[in-house]
Order: structure tokens, then C-alpha cells, then sequence
């Protein structure tokens, strides 16, 4: 009925799919930027086995890299107790009255 080939086509085929489906998932997880996961989800879908490993060596390392959303964060402040001005976490003398903050 179905030959040989024929079975090694549709689980290759299956095999392939559901790599794609698990790379997606997973850089969505790790929050990886919309473009570079489609690109990973082509490259394991057309080379599964090679796909794989290239994303485990480059790809998931995109997500240890913090967005630069992270890096534009606002930094702590602190209140000087004598004038009330908002300074920098790491002061050690206020701006404004030139007071000791420690």
C-alpha cells in the first residue's frame, strides 16, 4: 500500500513539525524576539537535526542576553534627611545642602 519512502517522508515530516512546534514554544518562553523566533522555527523545520543544535548553541543563548528594556530600568534613588532632595542610590553627600548622607 504505502511504501518504505513513503513512511520515512511522513515521519521525517513529523519529526520536523514537531520540532518547530517545540522551538517556537520554547523561545517564546524565553521571550525571544518575534523575527528571531520564526527564523529559528524555519531553520529546525528544514534541518531538524542541525536546526536543533544550532539553536541550543546560539539561539537560546539570545534569551541570556537581557532586553534592552532591562537595561533602560530607572535607577534607585534615595531621600537626603536633611533637605528632602531625591539623589542617586550611591550618594555619600547631598547636592543641594552638601550635608554627609551616612
Amino acid at each position: 500500500m504505502i511504501g518504505e519512502w513513503a513512511w520515512a517522508l511522513i515521519i521525517g515530516f513529523l519529526i520536523s513539525f514537531t520540532s518547530a512546534v517545540w522551538v517556537n514554544a520554547d523561545a517564546e518562553a524565553l521571550e525571544i524576539e518575534a523575527p528571531h523566533r520564526g527564523l529559528w522555527v524555519v531553520i529546525v523545520f528544514l534541518f531538524p537535526i542541525l536546526g536543533l543544535l544550532l539553536y541550543y548553541a546560539i539561539g537560546r543563548r539570545q534569551a541570556w542576553n537581557p532586553p534592552e528594556r532591562m537595561l533602560d530600568r530607572v535607577p534607585e534613588m534615595k531621600t537626603c534627611k536633611f533637605c528632602r532632595r531625591t539623589l542617586a542610590s550611591d550618594a555619600i553627600w547631598c547636592d543641594t545642602c552638601g550635608r554627609s548622607l551616612q
